[in-house]
């Protein structure tokens, strides 16, 4: 498999940053991360934490639209191998500044459909294409190819990833 994208997927934004403050209220704190100015993860409490500069990450957040199972079913037929897939999920990935870092060059263990949200991202994958996701994009990125997201602006990106038993 190859990446590819699809520009104009979705005219709705299916999460918005009041969705952003649902979740950095109301989300369970195990499954929040941040990426800080040099590009680490690391585990947010996110009490009295300083988000400034930062990255906020929500992970387990399938079951929080039902929007996200329909793109899911949707995934599934444009790429029929992730019928495959054992489990899938949402990370919800925020910047909240222009040009704020995210992680360096990497390859995920999972089949990843990123949609764009929020503000735009650049997007390098090793060997193929780069391309600008605006709102309403996706971008399918199979597992263990080599990419980099480079957000451009205050941002929210959707990852769906699905898993394999044998990666």
């Amino acid at each position: 498999m190859k990446p590819f994208c699809i520009k104009n997927l979705i005219n709705k934004n299916i999460f918005d940053w009041d969705d952003f403050n649902f979740l950095l209220k109301n989300h369970p704190k195990d499954f929040i991360e941040l990426i800080d100015k040099e590009g680490n993860k690391q585990k947010g409490t996110l009490e009295n934490e300083d988000i400034t500069g930062k990255n906020v990450i929500f992970t387990k957040a399938f079951n929080y639209k039902k929007e996200f199972e329909i793109l899911k079913d949707f995934f599934k037929l444009k790429v029929l191998e992730l019928n495959k897939s054992f489990d899938w999920d949402v990370h919800v990935y925020t910047g909240h500044e222009d040009n704020c870092r995210s992680f360096g060059a990497h390859y995920d263990k999972a089949d990843n459909f990123i949609v764009q949200t929020e503000g735009e991202s650049n997007w390098i994958l090793k060997d193929s294409f780069t391309t600008v996701l605006k709102p309403g994009d996706a971008l399918f990125i199979p597992k263990l190819w080599i990419h980099e997201c480079k957000p451009l602006t205050k941002r929210i990106s959707l990852s769906f990833p699905f898993w394999y038993k044998n990666v």
